[in-house]
């Protein structure tokens, strides 16, 4: 569970960022219409909420908070690191972490 909780972390700060224009254009290597920004804005803060979810569906949910805050930093150094200097390796974190869902998903549930 808590793998498919920081790879929706890590989607979430990837579509928040891509909706702020100065990284958007950065990260994506176009400039996003203001729709797409609000929607990838959008998309940010229901993906933070279902990460949340996802980390306090634990069996110990008090643990699994503390560990979603702690992992903000770890994954969102990177992505402001990727940003900066190799655009390209924040979007393969991005397909990554959208393969990393469903593979936490069903390791927590075996």
């Amino acid at each position: 569970m808590l793998i498919a909780s920081a790879a929706l972390l890590y989607l979430a700060l990837y579509a928040l960022a891509v909706a702020q224009p100065q990284h958007g254009d950065v990260l994506t290597g176009r400039r996003l219409s203001v729709a797409r920004q609000q929607q990838a804005r959008f998309a940010g803060w229901v993906l933070l909420a279902a990460s949340l979810a996802v980390a306090l569906a634990t069996s110990q949910p008090v643990y699994a908070a503390l560990w979603w805050i702690s992992v903000f930093p770890a994954l969102g150094l990177p992505l402001v690191l990727a940003r900066s200097y190799r655009p390209a390796l924040a979007r393969f974190g991005a397909g990554l972490a959208v393969a990393a869902v469903p593979c936490g998903l069903a390791w927590a549930a075996i």
